[in-house]
């Protein structure tokens, strides 16, 4: 097997809008998207991975779910969420 690069998926899900950012382990910023979802979350999350998942094929993921929306959505995926208070704390640190 060979090394994969390990990166930092962040999907924020607001009440209007879903945001998508990659890290490296600098957390340097690789991507970074904005979209307003029209109350069609699903197809909104889909369409950012899928362009996450263009850019970084060979890499692996950290992935968290923050956001008013997210609760749900990081349960079903079985994937860890963060309140947004927290998120913002820990990044400010």
């Amino acid at each position: 097997m060979t090394d994969r690069q390990v990166l930092k998926l962040g999907v924020d899900i607001g009440s209007t809008t879903v945001k998508t950012v990659v890290l490296n382990a600098d957390n340097d910023i690789l991507f970074s998207r904005y979209e307003r979802h029209n109350s069609d979350v699903l197809s909104t999350i889909v369409k950012l991975l899928q362009e996450v998942e263009k850019d970084f094929s060979q890499a692996v993921f950290n992935v968290a779910f923050a956001g008013s929306g997210a609760l749900g959505v990081a349960d079903a995926a079985g994937l860890p969420f963060v309140q947004e208070v927290v998120a913002a704390t820990q990044a400010v640190k």
